[in-house]
């Protein structure tokens, strides 16, 4: 298993802990600008592909399953966008 999260804020913090006390490494992460996305790669010593698109994120095969972090106003846009690329998911809320 291979995870990736949608969203930089600090919910994805908790979620990037999680998977690395699990063991599964984190090798994406997508947020509103790939800035953002870099800064919490940083902040979390972790090594990620980078992305501020969705779509683009989503056809990363590189991953199975998506910690959905994002403003809980996109998740349904999110897990609809998951789901029919075939990833599993981790949603809050």
């Amino acid at each position: 298993m291979k995870a990736a999260i949608i969203g930089a804020g600090r919910v994805s913090t908790e979620h990037i802990k999680a998977y690395e006390a699990a063991g599964v490494p984190v090798t994406a992460i997508c947020s509103r600008t790939k800035y953002g996305a870099a800064k919490k790669a940083e902040e979390m010593g972790i090594e990620v592909t980078v992305y501020d698109d969705v779509h683009e994120f989503l056809t990363n095969e590189d991953f199975n399953v998506v910690s959905i972090c994002s403003p809980p106003e996109l998740h349904c846009e999110h897990v609809i966008m998951c789901a029919q690329a075939g990833k599993h998911m981790a949603i809050e809320k």
